[in-house]
């Protein structure tokens, strides 16, 4: 005896493929949206990774020395990902600061690459000072006067030498007191026999150590000072030393 099979109309065929779709499509519909979600949470995490590395900073527009004078037509705003702190890079409010070594193009700076010039300072050419060869541009020295007695102080500290001529001279940036300070020191080279003011460079990496101002100015330099009542006196013991030495 045959066995007979049901014929589908065209209607029931179309419902049960569609109950097959269904029953394909919402469980990966389903999953494709769990599957979403995770992609958006995950997401979501990148970025804020991506938000916490994201530093805004100033690179080098081109090889700069040490000891040039920071500007905004020499550095180039950029974003980039760092994890070192936002404040750990200079702003804007750093322009004017003095480079503390050489910076190679490209290269991201670091508030721990610069020092304050100084307030109120303008450029100087000082020619009575002795230089050696290896000075260059950039260099930051301090400033030694030394008499004839063998006494030695230091002048000027701290300071970048921002041009060298080839002939004996510099040019660096010094506020009024420096000035009223190194022109008291090169008078000293006149009227004292055998004393000379010469520049002593600091080793490279010194870090942020710098040298003590030891010197004494003349008694109308101190009085411009103001200093005259705490300094006066060991100038005046000075002189004394060196008119005993017969300077």
């Amino acid at each position: 005896m045959m066995k007979k099979y049901r014929r589908y109309g065209r209607k029931e065929r179309a419902v049960i493929i569609l109950c097959t779709l269904l029953t394909v499509i919402i469980p990966t519909m389903v999953y494709m949206y769990f599957v979403w979600q995770e992609c958006e949470e995950k997401l979501d995490s990148l970025n804020q990774q991506l938000a916490f590395y994201e530093k805004t900073v100033y690179a080098a527009s081109k090889n700069l020395p040490k000891g040039t004078v920071l500007t905004e037509d020499i550095l180039d705003r950029q974003i980039r990902y760092s994890d070192y702190l936002q404040d750990k890079f200079i702003t804007e409010e750093d322009f004017g600061k003095v480079l503390s070594l050489d910076i190679e193009e490209g290269t991201c700076i670091m508030d721990d690459m610069v020092h304050i010039s100084g307030h109120n300072t303008r450029a100087f050419f000082l020619e009575s000072v002795e230089i050696p060869e290896h000075i260059q541009e950039g260099d930051r020295v301090d400033i030694r006067i030394r008499y004839g007695n063998a006494e030695e102080y230091i002048v000027l500290s701290d300071k970048i030498i921002l041009n060298s001529p080839e002939e004996n001279g510099m040019v660096m940036h010094l506020n009024e007191e420096e000035f009223l300070m190194i022109s008291s020191a090169i008078t000293d080279t006149e009227l004292f026999r055998k004393t000379k003011l010469y520049v002593v460079e600091y080793p490279e990496y010194a870090g942020d150590e710098k040298s003590p101002v030891t010197y004494i100015a003349n008694k109308d330099v101190l009085l411009l000072l103001k200093t005259e009542k705490t300094e006066g006196e060991s100038r005046t013991a000075l002189e004394q030393r060196l008119l005993q030495s017969g300077q």
